[in-house]
C-alpha cells in the first residue's frame, strides 16, 4: 500500500490589486507555487519516523553527557582550586613545620592535639623527632614515648627509628 505524503496541496495564488494605489490602472501580479509530492511506501514511513525518533534519543544522550561532562569538569577543578590553596599554605611554612607535617600525615595524627611532637635535632639535612604523650600519674607528668622518626628536609620521607 502507498502512502501520499504532500508536503503542498494547493497552488498559493496572489494577487493584489493596486487599483487604488495606481490611479485608477488595475495591476495583476500573481504568482504560483509548485505542488511537490512524494510517494513512499509503509515501510520507508516506518524507517523515516524511526530513524527521527534515533535522531531524538541521540540529541537527548548528547546533552546528558555534556551535562556530566561540565559537572567533572568543574569537579576537577574544584579539587585543583583545593589542592592550589593547601600547596601555598604549604609554601608559607617553616622547613620543621613541614616536617612536623609530613609526620603527621604518616602516623596519620593530623587531628589529634593530645599528641606530642617535638623536633630534637637537625643533621644532614634530616630532622630527628620525638612523638610523645604526657601522662600525669600522683600529680607527676612525664612523657610516654611513642617513637623517633627521622624526616628528611628534601624528599620528605619518614623513616622510624625505634
Amino acid at each position: 500500500m502507498k502512502v501520499m505524503l504532500v508536503t503542498a496541496l494547493a497552488s498559493v495564488v496572489l494577487i493584489f490589486g493596486f487599483s487604488q494605489f495606481s490611479f485608477g490602472n488595475d495591476v495583476d501580479t500573481s504568482e504560483e507555487v509548485e505542488i511537490e509530492e512524494e510517494v513512499i511506501s509503509e515501510e520507508e514511513l516506518e524507517a523515516k519516523e524511526k530513524a527521527e525518533k534515533n535522531v531524538e534519543v541521540v540529541e537527548e544522550e548528547t546533552e546528558e553527557l555534556v551535562e556530566e561532562e561540565l559537572v567533572e569538569v568543574e569537579a576537577t577543578e574544584a579539587v585543583v582550586e583545593i589542592e592550589e590553596t593547601e600547596e601555598s599554605k604549604d609554601e608559607n611554612l617553616t622547613d620543621v613545620e613541614k616536617a612536623i607535617k609530613r609526620l603527621k600525615e604518616y602516623l596519620e595524627i593530623e587531628n589529634d592535639e593530645e599528641i606530642h611532637i617535638e623536633v630534637d635535632h637537625e643533621e644532614n639535612g634530616k630532622y630527628y623527632i620525638q612523638v610523645f604523650d604526657i601522662e600525669i600519674v600522683n600529680g607527676v607528668g612525664h612523657t610516654v614515648t611513642r617513637g623517633w622518626y627521622i624526616v628528611d628536609k628534601e624528599t620528605g620521607k619518614v623513616e622510624s627509628v625505634l
